[in-house]
């Protein structure tokens, strides 16, 4: 597993929003945190696929900070698993043949 290094700040204001809803503890919020640090997710750099997700975010009309992800599984031969079925769905409409890949439906491993 392959991610920008965004999805560090990302989940940050998920864990943030939910102890602001109630949804968890702050001690639910770092245990969360710290298995998320303590995981085999391997973190890239944003630089290196910044003008590509601009591109893709152009190209396919979608906000840049998910095509970051699909940037970086563009440049790693990796699909981006998501649970935004809107996104797959744009993307399998694609005249692209290797942008209509990028992605797979999080629905599709349950």
């Amino acid at each position: 597993m392959a991610a920008p290094d965004l999805i560090l700040a990302e989940c940050d204001n998920i864990f943030w929003k939910k102890v602001r809803r109630r949804e968890l503890s702050l001690p639910e919020a770092r245990f969360a945190a710290l298995m998320i640090e303590g995981s085999d997710l391997q973190l890239r750099e944003m630089l290196p696929i910044w003008l590509a997700a601009i591109e893709l975010a152009v190209r396919i009309d979608h906000p840049a900070y998910d095509c970051l992800y699909l940037a970086l599984a563009q440049r790693e031969g990796l699909q981006f698993v998501t649970a935004d079925e809107s996104l797959v769905r744009k993307l399998g409409q694609s005249t692209d043949r290797a942008v209509r890949k990028l992605a797979v439906p999080l629905s599709s491993f349950a």
